[in-house]
């Protein structure tokens, strides 16, 4: 569903709402960006900004090392994807354990 304003809303919503997390992230046009560069790309932008570590790099698919894990674990963050057009997509970039605890917290 094109052209109703949803990214201009979740940039505004996630704008008023960063503030109040320790880190936030909001990735645009996964779909788009994923075709030209990559899911690996994706899911290394998203976790160097909310690690704040702009020498961060996972190369296998689950995320990273237990140390990586545990970081992202006590770091209280806003994440926006914009554009998903399948669930393997958000597993891939945020990984089946931050999907199942996101579903608890609802």
């Amino acid at each position: 569903m094109g052209g109703i304003g949803k990214t201009a809303l979740a940039d505004v919503v996630f704008h008023r709402l960063s503030s109040e997390f320790e880190a936030s992230c909001f990735l645009a046009n996964v779909r788009e960006e994923s075709e030209k560069h990559g899911l690996n790309h994706l899911r290394n932008k998203l976790f160097r900004e909310i690690l704040k570590d702009k020498d961060l790099n996972i190369d296998t698919p689950s995320i990273g090392s237990t140390f990586t894990r545990e970081r992202i674990s006590r770091t209280k963050a806003l994440i926006v994807l914009d554009d998903v057009n399948g669930s393997s997509q958000l597993e891939f970039l945020v990984g089946e354990t931050m999907i199942n605890f996101a579903a608890e917290v609802q």
